[in-house]
């Protein structure tokens, strides 16, 4: 049952109990009590908790006065029995605790001074002689303070229980996303891998169409040397699929260990030519990251910078940052607004996935970092990598 669901529920509990010690002191007990002001009032009671039930929107200021709303039938109703010497004016408590479990300090502070307020006005006019059976006013305040004990128990119980499912149900809900978001790790390694071996696939393809040509013509003397080519992209391809096996068990912030820009750059152009190194007093620099995915992250930079130009790219270090120029043609305003989009590309079909910066992107988003892109057509381009 949900908060919706009890708060209408246990305001109905109170009028029930309120009806069942009317008729009781009335008909059990022979207490004058003016029946049709009484009904009046519980009417009242019940017609707001009616529309507060059917409400579809509550929030804290109506939940507040639909509180404050049975206050006020209370402290009516004990003016019409008795006044002060009715001895279940103790049920004040239960709209007390009530509002400490369901509204907000400061609705609450407001309630606790409407109740004092209401309970100083029963004693106005009062007549303390006019309750002779002591004994009778006695087992009354029994029974107020039995039913305003169980009253507050049954509260308490069921906000715990609702307490208890919601915080089971965020336990469930944070466990199904972090399964969801190693998915979501394992298809970014799966499309990086994809994308890493497109270009050594690519080549190999080429190659192999040469050497069947040159087999055909009989022409043999560039063959070695073709043959130790496709031999080098099919190590290259391996290991990719070696460093994807590797990772394919690391979630997104798991084994994360200390290491130095210098050593992160290192790796990332290792296999690149045409990059142009300034690091500065930054390359000693220290983060604390998962290293293989955001060096693959800088290779697709790098491989994305390095065929936007013939000329060379420049990476530079800043304070947590790590910075590409190249002085290709640029992009436009409307490619660079998709140019982090997934399958998008500008390359002639079969060129490219249109996966580089999209998987960098969200590779350094899920380490902890980012990236910014500005470009200008004619001029080239700068990308920003903000390091975990």
């Amino acid at each position: 049952m949900t908060r919706r669901d009890w708060f209408p529920s246990l305001r109905w509990a109170v009028l029930l109990a309120e009806l069942g010690v009317g008729l009781l002191a009335r008909f059990g007990f022979g207490a004058d009590i003016p029946a049709l002001p009484v009904a009046g009032i519980l009417l009242v009671q019940g017609l707001s908790i009616v529309a507060g039930h059917r409400a579809r929107v509550r929030p804290a200021w109506f939940e507040a006065g639909l509180m404050v709303a049975d206050v006020v039938c209370l402290t009516v109703l004990l003016q019409l029995t008795g006044r002060a010497l009715n001895p279940f004016a103790v049920f004040y408590l239960v709209y007390i605790a009530l509002a400490v479990l369901v509204l907000r300090a400061a609705w609450t502070w407001l309630l606790v001074g409407l109740a004092v307020g209401g309970y100083a006005t029963l004693f106005i006019d009062l007549d303390p002689h006019a309750h002779h059976d002591m004994s009778l006013h006695l087992q009354g305040m029994w029974a107020g303070f039995a039913l305003t004990a169980a009253f507050i128990a049954f509260f308490a119980g069921r906000v715990r229980a609702t307490l208890r499912r919601q915080e089971a149900e965020l336990a469930a809900s944070q466990a199904a996303a972090a399964q969801a978001e190693r998915l979501a790790s394992l298809g970014t390694l799966a499309a990086g891998a994809a994308h890493e071996l497109g270009t050594p696939l690519g080549t190999i393809a080429v190659v192999a169409r040469e050497m069947e040509t040159a087999l055909a013509r009989g022409e043999t003397a560039e063959l070695l040397e073709d043959a130790r080519l496709v031999r080098q992209e099919v190590d290259r391809c391996r290991a990719v699929l070696v460093r994807l096996a590797e990772d394919a068990g690391l979630g997104v912030g798991d084994q994360r260990a200390w290491t130095t820009v210098a050593a992160l750059v290192e790796a990332a152009v290792a296999d690149a030519d045409r990059v142009v190194v300034a690091l500065g007093a930054h390359g000693d620099d220290r983060r604390c990251t998962q290293a293989r995915p955001l060096v693959q992250a800088l290779r697709a930079l790098i491989d994305n910078a390095l065929r936007a130009t013939a000329g060379p790219v420049h990476l530079t270090a800043g304070p947590g940052t790590l910075t590409l120029t190249d002085d290709g043609p640029g992009m436009t305003p409307e490619v660079l607004a998709q140019a982090q989009a997934p399958f998008f590309t500008t390359r002639a079909p079969g060129e490219g996935m249109g996966l580089g910066l999209y998987l960098a992107a969200t590779t350094l988003q899920q380490l902890g970092g980012g990236l910014h892109i500005e470009s200008t057509p004619g001029v080239g381009t700068r990308v920003e990598v903000r390091l975990p």
